[in-house]
């Protein structure tokens, strides 16, 4: 399968107009010949994806850049047909001089992509207290151990290095047995589900482990069991794991990193043997160990090890210090060997092997992980680039806006099927397409992007079901766009409308904590009050009433969205047993107010009109507008409003947000009822529709709800069919509540909106 998608990804590279030259001779030879790059430097001969320093020029995205790999065809790879480039060393690549812009890109600073030294390797600030072998409740976040722990064991560790990845060693893949398929993170004492620590008289707990399956197991291609070189491995997760207190990555070594000296004190930690004959340790060990040379540590060795055991450049050793209470033993294998410079933990080492017995006496050996970083680089990256800069083709990320969410969330395929927002890794029925290698399955592919994975910024495509995806006709059948296309452009049916999935198991006026995201309220809340609501529709705008306009003051100058409880800044509620928190609210200003031109206060008609923010909205996800694909409410349906306003006609605002479920009655009946309440000249036209409550509700529409989001749902996608306008002054069920409708209007939205 790997060979396969490489033939493709050197396929669009070197065959599509735009980086191909026709009249150049492709001369079929092996790999690894000598070569001239295009700047007249000595390189060798090979496939792309082995040439980390040009991969990390095509970062950049520069045409210049594009050229430049096109000019460094050097030919085929006679074994496989595969396109290959004339790769420079790591210095001729360096100065490789593109155009008048030079394109420096050092093997440092491609490493330097792995580790984001932002916020890899530190720890919690308490952790600095812990002295000796005690070891803090989430010291070293980055371990992680096999998660069958059938019998309170662990065969092996590994160290998180992104979001995505655990680096090992190669020799652990195979002593992982088949029924060791996850990665357990955040764990510190096996004997308990949830661990806790008194600190400061404070006892702090931590949060559940967490496993992950492991999708794919990589080892070093020249690990040798019997030498035990080359004894490194990475395991590729399942899915993202998301960052927290408990569960970070540690720091690959690069050109910046201050690597220990000898004589330096360096930590291994793990839940092996606490001593030989001992049982495995229960709460996560903390080994301090003094770096030794290799000379020394050969020397050490050479009566307990078999002389094919070798001390190579590759490996670097430790005797452990006498004050440690454990010891480094069986079952620590795969586990880091860290150094900490200025509070920031790097790994240098995995432990590997050394004698059968645990003693302070004898060395341990490590596999030397900065001598590996190229080959960490070229796997870790191999899918990212190959989404990145060829199903992408950069237009996703350099010519539209993209929206930053959580995966598992639903979308819309470009042939109007359901599915689900994930990495294209995790989308087998794509994958497979891909591999046909036609131009249609490719725009389809790049049509399927539906956003950016907000915690590791990797590329998200709307993945359908099985069913969906495989009797997707591709190569017959265009992705056909009919008049609502512009409208389209105003909602990306592939991401608005959509909410995380837990929302659905919140019935009635339940309303989750993340539940309807597009609802905007005034951002004055000096006194805890709304005074009127909107919905987001793009990054940009927000839909409204008219009429709201002139309510909002001069201090009203801002939309607020993320609001759940306007008692608390941070909103947190109890789901499944866990505190699930919602980000800060976020108060975005308003640039522009925009109301309908034939909008008339008096006679309540055309009450629409957009609010134009001062930035893009980021995080927060838009509200599906009417098209003509949508499926629109009839009479007789459940309908739904949220906003934060009177929850009855003689009570307080809403503090938490509501949920008010209506039904949608007939223009007639609601003219009937209404005409005894309202003035004459408030007339029930087409360009209103109107509901009226059901009596299940607990809370009532009422003063403050003015400008929300009447809405309706059709298979967990959320439209906006109406704008609440007016009602009677008594909030009851009694009596219907009018909505503008909005697919009347989505001609003058369009004309509005600059997208």
């Amino acid at each position: 399968m790997r060979f396969e998608v490489i033939r493709f990804l050197e396929f669009i590279i070197f065959t599509q107009k735009h980086f191909f030259s026709s009249n150049k001779v492709n001369r079929v030879i092996f790999t690894d010949e000598d070569c001239i790059t295009p700047n007249n430097k000595t390189g060798t001969c090979k496939p792309l994806y082995n040439c980390p320093d040009l991969l990390q020029q095509l970062i950049t995205q520069n045409k210049e850049v594009i050229d430049f790999v096109r000019q460094s065809h050097c030919g085929i790879w006679s074994s496989d047909t595969q396109p290959l480039v004339c790769c420079g060393n790591s210095t001729s690549q360096t100065e490789t001089k593109i155009s008048t812009d030079p394109v420096t890109v050092s093997s440092p600073s491609a490493k330097k992509m792995l580790s984001d030294k932002r916020f890899c390797g530190f720890q919690h600030t308490d952790d600095y207290f812990y002295t000796g072998n005690v070891t803090a409740i989430d010291e070293f976040p980055w371990l992680g151990l096999d998660a069958d722990t059938s019998f309170n064991e662990f065969g092996c560790a590994g160290s998180l290095i992104t979001s995505r990845y655990v680096l090992t060693a190669a020799q652990c893949l195979r002593l992982r047995s088949s029924s060791v398929v996850a990665v357990r993170f955040g764990e510190y004492n096996i004997k308990h589900d949830v661990d806790c620590v008194k600190f400061s008289e404070i006892d702090e707990c931590s949060n559940p482990v967490e496993d992950v399956g492991i999708a794919k197991k990589i080892k070093h291609p020249k690990y040798n069991r019997r030498l035990g070189i080359h004894d490194i491995a990475l395991l590729m997760l399942n899915r993202i794991v998301h960052y927290s207190d408990y569960i970070r990555p540690i720091c690959l070594p690069d050109a910046q990193t201050k690597f220990a000296q000898i004589g330096d004190v360096m930590t291994l930690t793990g839940f092996g043997r606490v001593d030989t004959y001992k049982d495995y340790a229960i709460i996560k060990k903390k080994i301090t160990s003094k770096l030794i040379t290799n000379e020394q540590c050969a020397n050490e060795f050479s009566i307990f090890i078999r002389n094919d055991r070798q001390v190579t450049d590759n490996i670097m050793c430790t005797k452990e210090l006498a004050i440690n209470k454990d010891r480094s033993c069986e079952g620590d294998s795969g586990g880091p060997l860290m150094f900490s410079h200025r509070t920031q933990w790097h790994i240098e080492g995995i432990a590997v092997w050394s004698t059968d017995i645990c003693s302070i006496d004898f060395p341990f050996a490590y596999t030397r992980v900065a001598n590996y970083m190229d080959w960490i680089q070229r796997t870790k990256y191999f899918w990212f680039f190959y989404f990145l800069l060829l199903v992408c083709f950069w237009q996703c990320i350099i010519q539209r806006s993209i929206l930053v969410l959580f995966t598992d969330e639903d979308c819309i395929t470009p042939n109007n099927k359901t599915g689900t927002c994930k990495p294209l890794y995790n989308c087998p029925e794509l994958l497979q397409q891909l591999i046909t290698q036609k131009k249609e399955v490719i725009d389809f592919v790049r049509q399927s992007h539906c956003g950016i994975w907000s915690s590791d910024t990797q590329p998200l495509v709307c993945c359908g079901n099985t069913t969906s995806q495989i009797e997707t006709k591709i190569s017959t059948d265009p992705v056909t766009v009919s008049s609502p296309s512009a409208k389209k452009v105003v909602s990306d049916k592939r991401l608005c409308g959509f909410q995380h999935t837990d929302d659905y198991f919140y019935t009635g006026n339940v309303t989750a904590i993340d539940e309807f995201p597009w609802l905007g309220p005034d951002a004055d809340t000096s006194f805890n009050e709304f005074g009127c609501a909107g919905s987001l529709i793009t990054r940009r705008y927000v839909l409204t009433a008219a009429h709201c306009l002139r309510l909002r003051s001069s201090s009203v100058v801002a939309v607020r969205f993320g609001e759940y409880n306007i008692k608390h800044d941070v909103d947190c509620v109890k789901f499944s047993e866990i505190d699930e928190c919602s980000n800060p609210v976020e108060d975005v200003g308003i640039e522009k107010k925009i109301k309908h031109p034939k909008y008339n206060r008096r006679l309540g008609i055309h009450d629409i009109a957009l609010l134009m923010l001062n930035r893009m909205v980021h995080y927060i996800r838009p509200i599906c507008l009417p098209d003509a694909q949508t499926k629109f409410a009839q009479i007789g349906d459940v309908m739904t409003l949220t906003g934060f306003g009177r929850v009855d006609t003689y009570k307080d605002y809403a503090i938490i947000k509501k949920k008010i479920t209506s039904k949608l009655i007939t223009n007639e009946q609601c003219a009937n009822e209404f005409s005894v309440f309202i003035r004459n000249d408030r007339q029930v036209t087409d360009n209103i529709m109107c509901t009226k409550e059901l009596a299940i509700n607990k809370d009532r529409s009422c003063e403050g709800d003015s400008g929300g989001p009447l809405m309706f749902s059709h298979r967990t996608q959320w439209h906006i069919e109406g704008i609440a306008v007016w009602s009677t002054d008594i909030c009851s069920i009694d009596f219907p509540f009018a909505y503008t409708r909005v697919a009347n209007y989505m001609d003058w939205i369009e004309r509005t909106v600059v997208v």
